[in-house]
């Protein structure tokens, strides 16, 4: 074989190595991801039956509701009454949600006279599945139903929600039942814990006949933002 030919050879054997090299490499330089994006989902949710609602003798209560929205309609209250309002929302995403605002939003059907003195009472709960004390709560005290919206986003603000984490309106121990009793004449303090609609025994005859209407939307967002 001459000298050419001798070259030649190893000019082609080395161009086959050079791409058996690259094939290597190109297979193990091959990375699979697989890559999902959190979600974010907080809602009202029936648990135990909640929202559900309740009221003294004679007064219409009614709850209506969705995963976002519940609707609180109060008709026939008179001086005394008490209506009830128990409800349960729950972090069911997978990721932390951080409590955004709260629209209490009235029907036009709404009296502005029970907006302003029919009183609403109770707690707040921010609770942690496994955990038996609350990671807080903050008391709803004696506040005119006009101004419940900015009563709950004030007890709400900073409540961040792990996934599994829920709210509810409560009483936290038995000091805060007997205080409640002795505000509220009708509470029973061995009943079910709830937001309170009270309408004081010393209102006058205007308010006969009135009723009121509203929407509840309690709002969160991406806990980092």
């Amino acid at each position: 074989m001459n000298k050419t030919k001798i070259i030649a050879f190893t000019l082609v054997l080395s161009l086959m190595l050079l791409g058996a090299g690259y094939a290597a490499w190109s297979e193990t330089a091959t990375i699979n991801n697989s890559v999902g994006t959190g979600d974010l989902r907080v809602e009202f949710v029936d648990d135990c039956d909640h929202p559900r609602g309740g009221a003294s003798q004679y007064v219409d209560f009614e709850l209506t509701h969705g995963n976002k929205v519940t609707t609180v309609t109060m008709g026939k209250m008179y001086p005394g009454a008490l209506s009830m309002y128990e409800l349960h929302i729950e972090n069911l995403g997978s990721i932390p949600a951080l409590f955004n605002n709260v629209d209490v939003v009235f029907d036009v059907s709404s009296s502005e006279l029970l907006k302003d003195n029919l009183k609403v009472y109770g707690w707040v709960m921010h609770k942690r599945p496994g955990q038996l004390l609350p990671v807080a709560f903050v008391p709803v005290w004696n506040v005119p139903l006009r101004n419940l919206e900015g009563a709950l986003e004030t007890a709400m603000s900073g409540f961040n929600l792990l996934p599994g984490d829920y709210i509810c309106f409560d009483v936290p121990d038995d000091a805060a039942k007997q205080q409640l009793a002795e505000e509220i004449p009708a509470y029973d303090p061995d009943a079910d814990n709830c937001l309170f609609f009270y309408l004081p025994e010393c209102v006058n005859d205007d308010l006969e006949l009135q009723c009121a209407q509203f929407d509840i939307i309690i709002d969160f967002k991406q806990f980092n933002q």
